[in-house]
């Protein structure tokens, strides 16, 4: 019933989910592998459903929470350890930074989230990775500011400016060399960044940028 329920929240079948949540109300906050009914919504950018989910919802948990930029149940929980993991691997400061919550991050940053820390899946990247990786230039800066380490490889051997060079990402890789992040880093398996834009094509500008 719960992976169902996920199913159709994944594709956004709003009128199923209403139906299937009032006959079972439990299914809001049972997880199928570790995600909840909201980050699947979230995940999925199935905004009319989050939005219905969100409604039937008193309060949600610091993933849910971070994911959603919900700052107003994070404060609730002032308490609560924010370096934790989710199910699927995420702190709340990952799942805030990938979703361009600012003020959530900056939240989290000042009760104490490690802005080094690596998720426990098999990305194993940091929040600033997440950030680059979402497009999210404001919760990038902040984490930034705040001492996240900017020439860390994730778990494949790819730094955050690794990450906008794959993207083409100009903006990125300005922010990212603009922080001092090494225009010359090399991959985890110790590829050149030349070899890495010969493989990744970006931009010529990117490449200007990063004298390849």
């Amino acid at each position: 019933m719960t992976e169902d329920f996920l199913i159709s929240i994944a594709a956004g079948d709003l009128e199923s989910v209403k139906i299937t949540a009032v006959e079972n109300p439990s299914l809001l906050t049972e997880k199928s592998s570790g995600v909840s009914p909201v980050r699947t919504a979230v995940y999925n950018g199935q905004v009319k459903v989050l939005e219905w989910l969100l409604g039937q919802l008193e309060e949600l948990d610091v993933f849910d929470a971070a994911a959603t930029g919900r700052l107003i149940d994070l404060e609730s929980k002032a308490s609560e350890d924010v370096n934790v993991w989710s199910d699927d691997g995420w702190t709340p400061l990952h799942l805030a930074a990938f979703f361009g919550h600012d003020e959530v991050v900056e939240h989290l940053i000042k009760r104490g989230a490690n802005v080094d820390v690596r998720s426990k899946n098999d990305h194993g990247n940091t929040p600033l990775h997440a950030a680059i990786a979402g497009k999210k230039y404001g919760a990038a800066e902040i984490l930034l500011q705040h001492g996240a380490p900017i020439n860390l490889a994730e778990i494949t051997g790819l730094f955050p400016i690794h990450l906008a060079v794959q993207e083409n990402d100009l903006r990125g890789v300005q922010l990212l060399l603009s922080y001092d992040a090494d225009p010359a880093a090399l991959t985890g398996n110790g590829q050149s960044m030349a070899e890495f834009c010969s493989e990744s094509q970006p931009s010529h500008e990117i490449a200007a940028l990063l004298g390849t």
